[in-house]
């Protein structure tokens, strides 16, 4: 059975589309982005950035950080809320992607 991205044939003409893909696979790749997503998505509320550092123990410059390139990206809104400001996971696909991707890299292990 043929996967819709390889059925696609025009999509590999285009080089905006190939690069559009690379650089959201390219937002994926970093393993400290990828456990700030991954206490977004279990998060029903939104997490500000202390309750990320809290959770995570990574360092507040570099949550900061990795929000900001997310939030660039159009994957997360944020939102003031009395003295802090919360964020949350606007694409649902971020969450399946990376699923999907970690159950093929389990099952590989």
């Amino acid at each position: 059975m043929a996967s819709p991205f390889a059925s696609q044939p025009e999509f590999f003409s285009s080089d905006a589309a190939l690069t559009s893909v690379a650089e959201y696979f390219a937002l994926l790749s970093d393993p400290t982005r990828l456990h700030v997503l991954a206490l977004l998505c279990r998060s029903k509320e939104g997490l500000t950035v202390s309750e990320i550092v809290s959770k995570s123990g990574i360092r507040q410059p570099n949550v900061s950080r990795h929000l900001g390139r997310l939030y660039a990206a159009g994957v997360l809104t944020r939102k003031r809320s009395r003295t802090s400001v919360v964020y949350n996971v606007t694409d649902s696909l971020i969450d399946q992607i990376c699923d999907i991707v970690y159950r093929h890299v389990d099952r590989e292990q």
